[in-house]
């Protein structure tokens, strides 16, 4: 039903982020699927009877709990091709430091780089800065809108109990 949302660009959706109790329920209401294609750590990916990936993980970004009694309710992400975009920027400065004197040795490294970030359909507030903190990119208010169509923005969102 969420995919319905995209209309004719429904196969531009490429994968689906959700966590382990939506995918689980997935698996129970029978859809086939055995092809485990690989595993980050608690993140694992698998594909869907389209072919679109599943990628499953328990952020706790894809659930929120609410009411008495409790309700919990599951947000799963389709995503379209370059949704969302994390570049290096080939800049990548290390420092190495090793005094002399001491008993023993010790060396210490220090590195930073930069990286250009992106949403499908949306720039980013200039105001906020050309180099934000990784806090202000969580900031849906610091992302302005530019997609001419919903179809243009990085997918859908569904909601589930």
């Amino acid at each position: 039903n969420a995919a319905a949302k995209m209309g004719d660009r429904a196969h531009d959706l490429v994968a689906w982020v959700m966590h382990s109790k939506s995918l689980h329920d997935i698996y129970a209401a029978a859809v086939a699927n055995g092809n485990q294609l690989f595993q980050i750590g608690n993140v694992y990916v698998t594909q869907d009877g389209f072919g679109r990936l599943l990628i499953m993980t328990d952020s706790p970004s894809l659930f929120q709990t609410a009411g008495a009694p409790a309700v919990t309710s599951y947000n799963i992400l389709g995503l379209q091709e370059n949704a969302l975009r994390v570049k290096d920027s080939n800049d990548l400065f290390s420092n190495i430091y090793t005094p002399n004197g001491t008993d023993t040795l010790k060396t210490t490294i220090q590195s930073e780089w930069t990286y250009t970030v992106g949403a499908r359909g949306f720039k980013w507030d200039m105001t906020e800065g050309q180099a934000p903190a990784n806090s202000s990119l969580l900031v849906g208010s610091n992302w302005l809108p530019v997609a001419e169509s919903h179809k243009n923005l990085p997918g859908v969102l569904l909601k589930v109990l």
